[in-house]
């Protein structure tokens, strides 16, 4: 097959590569050719093992230039990027379905004042962006009627798109096609329940990159989404009966390569030694160490200051479960409170402080004698070392 192309404009032509796809009968995924350096007119040979069905130019628009409105499908961001669109709604709907569009209409042109017309009061939909909204509007099934080639079909029972078919019941659909008279522009056909009307002017924003939606109940919950072909491309030509074929461009090689984010035999390091049971044990002999002695120590303070033993023991298990609900409440609240936690450190550091001042060190005044003061200083400076040994050790 030989595919002859030109450059029209009035200007000298652009020493340009374009690429064509030929999909051919009998195979899914279509040829791939390219002319390098063409210049006003180029001839692109493609061998076609069988009959040849359509044919894209420059179907992943590699070529630098300005697109045809018609190589865009429609979809609705086109409505709602349109700086006054009309909305049409049904004259005959019931006035709590009416007064639900009404709402929607507010939501979405918000803070204009939207431009709202009944359906009866038009003879025609003009030539630019509009939404018609409701089941019983009647320039819906005109809508619906210009996607056929699309293979949307609307019935009474069901509703067949592109890839599915759906059924009637509790169903609410948008379709946008092209308006008549203007390529550019584009009408969306929203049609739901009373109940799913809230829900569809709360998403549908967030859907502006589909032609097609569609959705099921009063949340409402979406079911089926997509985006039409380009049939109307000027670059694009059937060659066959009936409608196009789908387009499937072969896998094409990226331009570079780049490496891996993580290395993997360093991640698999990693995990090893997390894995490793010495590890576990060292944690669990460190947690043992730290937290046994300040048990026993908080006993023996809790003693010391008068109480029997059943209630010192009980007061120490209610401070080691504040602990667990601490470390519960940090978790759950601690990636929302970064910007409080040096003021939280602070206060239990000085509660910290505070026990120390107020508590520890008027009872070692209590014991003034040579030997003990020898052995509180003692305790404190082999305190103090082993602080000083694990922080070497640590950080060789």
């Amino acid at each position: 097959m030989a595919i002859h192309l030109r450059q029209v404009q009035d200007e000298e032509p652009f020493p340009i590569s374009v690429p064509v796809a030929v999909t051919v009968a009998g195979r899914s995924e279509a040829l791939w050719a390219e002319a390098g350096s063409c210049g006003r007119d180029c001839i692109i040979e493609v061998p076609c093992p069988a009959r040849p069905l359509r044919i894209d130019v420059d179907p992943a628009f590699d070529v630098m230039r300005r697109l045809d409105p018609l190589e865009v499908p429609p979809a609705l961001s086109t409505v709602f990027g349109a700086p006054d669109p009309l909305y049409v709604l049904p004259a005959a709907a019931p006035p709590e379905e009416l007064a639900a569009w009404r709402q929607l209409a507010a939501d979405w042109a918000r803070p204009a004042a939207p431009r709202v017309v009944l359906d009866s009061e038009l003879e025609e939909l003009p030539a630019a962006a509009a939404w018609v909204l409701g089941w019983g509007n009647r320039f819906g099934p005109g809508i619906a009627a210009r996607l056929a080639e699309q293979g949307v079909a609307l019935g009474v029972d069901g509703l067949r798109l592109p890839a599915e078919t759906l059924p009637r019941a509790e169903l609410s659909v948008v379709f946008v096609a092209r308006a008549e008279g203007d390529p550019a522009a584009a009408v969306g056909w929203v049609a739901g329940g009373t109940a799913a009307v809230p829900g569809l002017a709360r998403k549908l924003p967030h859907y502006t990159r589909y032609s097609y939606l569609g959705f099921r109940g009063p949340e409402p919950e979406n079911v089926a989404k997509g985006m039409w072909q380009p049939l109307s491309s000027p670059l694009v030509r059937g060659l066959g009966e009936g409608p196009l074929p789908e387009l499937v461009l072969p896998a094409r090689a990226p331009l570079s390569e780049l490496p891996p984010a993580h290395d993997v035999a360093q991640l698999a390091a990693v995990v090893a030694a997390l894995a490793d049971p010495a590890l576990g044990l060292a944690a669990t002999l460190a947690i043992v160490s730290h937290a046994v002695p300040q048990q026993v120590g908080d006993f023996a303070v809790l003693l010391h200051s008068g109480y029997t033993r059943r209630r010192a023991f009980a007061l120490n298990v209610a401070a080691g479960c504040a602990t667990l609900a601490g470390a519960l409440g940090a978790y759950f609240a601690l990636a929302d409170m970064q910007q409080a936690l040096p003021t939280v450190l602070a206060i239990a550091a000085a509660s910290l402080l505070y026990v120390a001042v107020a508590d520890l060190i008027p009872s070692l005044h209590r014991r003034p004698e040579p030997l003990e003061t020898a052995k509180q200083s003692l305790l404190i400076a082999a305190g103090i070392g082993v602080i000083a040994a694990v922080h070497a050790l640590l950080a060789h």
